[in-house]
């Protein structure tokens, strides 16, 4: 008996033409909040025609990296590590049109000229220069009011740290806690 009722009821539906019933769907939650995926790291050892896994990232990581090498090549007085962090001419001053640029070789000059006095140990720690819980990575359209400085592009990144006691004695020829880096395969910094 059922079995004839639901058969009558499909039938009665169908014969009716009616389209298929409206489904209401619960509105999609954001996913701006959501963790990080996770991503298997990168093998080594991949061959051709075997699935791997790629990892992507937004430059942090990268630019982080520059900062780690920057405060440690100005440490040791190492003139083309800091020479080869630097792009070609480095933008510096206030946004807006007022920036002046400053060749790469006058930049490391000046950079190890400040670091010189600071009296600081040969063997001192990033973590004893560079406070790491301060260090902010922020793209650049993010960290400039209005239009970007010259020089700088909306993909450069803005690292932003604070330097501990010791490292700003050794960090004043950079001239600044802020540097804008362009990220790539040879991450450089273009403006402080």
């Amino acid at each position: 008996m059922r079995a004839l009722r639901v058969g009558a009821a499909a039938l009665a539906l169908g014969a009716c033409g009616s389209a298929a019933p409206l489904v209401v769907r619960e509105p999609v939650p954001a996913t701006d909040r959501d963790p990080a995926t996770w991503v298997p790291a990168a093998d080594p050892a991949a061959r051709t025609g075997e699935p791997v896994a790629l990892g992507l990232t937004g430059g942090d990581e990268q630019v982080r990296a520059l900062l780690v090498a920057l405060v440690l090549a100005i440490r040791d007085a190492n003139e083309g590590g800091i020479r080869a962090l630097l792009a070609e001419r480095v933008s510096h001053g206030p946004s807006g049109l007022a920036r002046t640029t400053w060749p790469r070789d006058t930049l490391a000059h000046q950079i190890l000229a400040g670091a010189a006095a600071s009296h600081v140990e040969p063997d001192a720690s990033f973590e004893s220069l560079v406070d790491p819980a301060t260090i902010r990575v922020l793209d650049a359209r993010a960290h400039f009011e209005g239009p970007l400085p010259a020089g700088v592009l909306p993909t450069d990144a803005v690292l932003l740290f604070t330097p501990t006691t010791e490292g700003r004695r050794l960090l004043v020829g950079l001239g600044s806690t802020a540097i804008v880096v362009r990220p790539g395969p040879e991450p450089v910094i273009v403006a402080r």
